[in-house]
């Protein structure tokens, strides 16, 4: 039971009774605080990697004491959903980081904007009652998610950092080899241009990782202008990667990387659902991407 962690459903909301026959204790905080510590004693206790799920975090007091819980910060049922419309952020997500949050609420019935913020956010989905297209988004975003899960569970994120554009949101994420800006343009149209200026880094280089597209980068005194474009209330995950791959011959593959383990591999994948006819170059270090680079094939 306890090989990878125990669930425990509702049990972190606090929440009052009020029928005298019921032997508790009169503050529903402090019964919840008790129950959760001696829950995560026993658990850990017997593995201390396992992971302690509930269903709502309650407090920032009791986070310390559950390392995964749901949410529904964009689900249209919760009650104060509404109050997350400004900024499309879950600030408890970077206020506590090592707490590991998944959106319970975004169903077929209430998709449009409140899927977009889950990926905004850099958290995971739950429901599986998506249908038709939805379907294939979520298999889609799920993947990028995973396979940047290593800048995603970064100790250190920042939400809403400037952008250049009014209505277009950005939150970082970074790690010593990788940093992710996820971009949502919150606008019903397109921009397009320069959207986000960050700071340079040398030897590294800018891809989007959705659509695999390497957007337009001018730099400047250190810092680095970002131009693309970003579709009426979208989501991009625009990544800064270390310069790994080097492509020597593009139409015979012959590709090198700069630096090598036994857990690197290569994916090579071709995609001609747009106009240009493309080859997307992939190296990750077991299951989290390190570099990407993607080719436009000469007609």
């Amino acid at each position: 039971l306890f090989r990878s962690g125990v669930f425990l459903d509702t049990a972190a909301e606090g929440l009052f009774c009020f029928n005298p026959n019921h032997p508790h204790e009169d503050d529903p905080a402090q019964a919840t605080v008790k129950f959760l510590r001696k829950v995560s004693r026993a658990v850990k206790s017997v593995n201390p990697q396992a992971v302690i799920r509930t269903e709502f975090c309650g407090s920032d007091y009791f986070s310390q004491y559950i390392d995964t819980t749901w949410v529904q910060s964009f689900s249209s049922t919760h009650p104060y959903q509404g109050d997350f419309d400004e900024y499309h952020i879950n600030f408890f997500r970077y206020m506590f980081p090592e707490v590991k949050l998944t959106e319970w609420g975004c169903d077929a019935t209430n998709w449009d904007i409140r899927a977009k913020r889950t990926l905004f956010n850099g958290i995971g989905r739950d429901r599986g009652d998506y249908i038709g297209d939805h379907k294939a988004w979520i298999y889609e975003t799920n993947e990028l998610m995973k396979e940047n899960w290593d800048a995603l569970a970064t100790a250190n994120p920042e939400p809403l950092i400037p952008t250049l554009r009014d209505g277009v949101l950005a939150n970082k994420f970074p790690i010593e080899n990788k940093i992710i800006y996820t971009i949502f343009n919150t606008n019903a149209d397109p921009v397009s241009g320069a959207v986000i200026s960050v700071p340079s880094i040398p030897n590294t280089h800018f891809v989007e990782l959705l659509y695999d597209k390497e957007p337009q980068v001018q730099i400047t005194d250190g810092i680095a202008t970002i131009s693309m474009e970003i579709a009426g209330n979208d989501v991009v995950y625009l990544a800064q990667l270390h310069n790994t791959i080097e492509v020597k011959d593009a139409k015979t593959m012959d590709v090198s990387v700069s630096r090598k383990s036994n857990s690197q591999h290569l994916q090579i994948a071709e995609d001609s659902a747009g106009v240009d006819k493309r080859k997307i170059i992939k190296l990750f270090d077991n299951d989290a991407l390190i570099d990407e680079v993607v080719i436009i094939e000469q007609p």
